[in-house]
């Protein structure tokens, strides 16, 4: 795994929807030239049904209330849940809300498990208080893919954090990272599944 996407990872699990929120709300501002009348017809048309965020090299599912947000550097998308009522009191302190993202790298010959691990070796040395607390592989729309499920306490919050790896058409991997207070885990494990079985290479 490349030096750059581990920083990449460190940062989104770190700071992750924060950043997220950051960046669509100065987007929003920038965007005040529009009517208002237009932002909100097309604000209320966005959250009344799913949509898809569509890619050269890939597809995968926005749900009702999630909107996608400017991505920091290196990640190809950024996806947080705007409309989300934020309910954990260490979460809504720090206004996080609920985010997937999505990145590309090469797996220089290396399977999705030794690729895992190289991960968790990782993040392990950069974030001892990180825990494993599942992981297996798995098939995605026909794709090889392996799920790693991670729990870590930041900023007075408990985050679950389950990554999935999907092989790409070539020596590439495709990382899909789901960040959620802890608490909040049980309700959106079935969304969670939702949005990760939508995830298609063109």
């Amino acid at each position: 795994m490349s030096k750059y996407l581990l920083v990449t990872i460190i940062c989104l699990v770190v700071i992750g929807a924060g950043l997220g929120i950051y960046y669509f709300q100065k987007s929003s501002t920038e965007k005040q030239l529009e009517p208002l009348a237009i932002q909100e017809e097309q604000s209320e048309e966005k959250t009344k049904k799913d949509n898809l965020l569509v890619r050269d090299e890939y597809s995968i599912l926005i749900p009702v209330g999630w909107r996608e947000v400017a991505a920091p550097t290196g990640v190809s998308a950024m996806v947080s849940y705007i409309d989300e009522e934020i309910t954990d009191p260490g979460a809504k302190k720090i206004n996080f809300k609920t985010y997937y993202s999505i990145q590309y790298d090469v797996l220089q010959n290396k399977s999705l498990t030794e690729h895992a691990e190289i991960v968790k070796t990782q993040l392990k040395q950069a974030l001892p208080e990180i825990s494993f607390v599942n992981e297996r592989s798995l098939i995605i729309n026909g794709r090889e893919a392996y799920n790693l499920e991670t729990d870590l306490s930041q900023k007075g919050v408990d985050f679950k954090i389950p990554m999935v790896f999907i092989k790409g058409k070539a020596d590439d991997v495709w990382t899909f990272i789901f960040n959620t207070p802890k608490s909040n885990w049980q309700k959106y494990q079935s969304l969670f599944q939702k949005i990760i079985q939508s995830f298609e290479v063109k």
